[in-house]
């Protein structure tokens, strides 16, 4: 089963952060270490990852990251910047699920999308 990949520096984020085309679409989990929130979040997020197999699932620990953050937009944690085959991104700032399914649910052509996708 697909899981979510850990993204170990700044370079490898940005590598998967870039709006460009890409063969698949992909989610990247931006958190950081003491918000209650990630802590819940991002269990879940590896639970969407393995039954969601036709998107890459990253996770990176954004701490002390300010300017790639302020690059990409994010004003909080935690965050998931979805980017799709084409390059687009949308960002998702907190645990709201209706606005990360809907977001999730754009990356898939519509045969493959699953519902319900909440805690």
């Amino acid at each position: 089963m697909p899981e979510m990949t850990i993204l170990e520096d700044v370079q490898a984020a940005r590598q998967q952060l870039q709006p460009v085309p890409r063969p698949r679409p992909c989610v990247v989990l931006l958190h950081v270490e003491h918000c209650p929130p990630c802590k819940q979040l991002h269990p879940e997020v590896e639970r969407v990852a393995r039954v969601t197999p036709d998107v890459d699932f990253f996770s990176f620990q954004a701490e002390g990251q300010d300017a790639l953050c302020e690059e990409l937009g994010v004003v909080g944690f935690p965050a998931q910047v979805f980017t799709d085959c084409q390059g687009n991104q949308n960002a998702v700032v907190g645990t709201n699920w209706t606005r990360i399914n809907s977001a999730l649910d754009k990356l898939l052509p519509e045969h493959l999308r699953l519902k319900p996708r909440s805690p």
